[in-house]
């Protein structure tokens, strides 16, 4: 009985261990960033979110910027990533 209780004590420390290391130092990141992205016909800049579910569209000229493409945005031609926003 008491090399069963020396085990299951054993076992739960080491269990309780793993629990602090997984709360402390796996934080997931998240995969969604924001981009500037700039309209090659009007010159305009604007900041898009790279996980859009919608079409987005230069709000200067109306051109479409970026189109949904299964979780992240595909940029048309028309569209060039200036630099990616934290």
């Amino acid at each position: 009985m008491g090399l069963f209780l020396f085990v299951e004590a054993r076992l739960t420390s080491e269990i309780a261990a793993v629990i602090v290391l997984t709360k402390k130092e796996i934080v997931e990141q998240p995969n969604s960033r924001f981009l500037r992205v700039k309209c090659l016909d009007c010159e305009n800049e604007q900041i898009i979110f790279d996980h859009a579910s919608t079409e987005v569209k230069c709000l200067k000229c109306g051109k479409v910027l970026a189109r949904p493409a299964g979780g992240k945005v595909r940029l048309e031609p028309i569209a060039r990533q200036i630099e990616e926003l934290l």
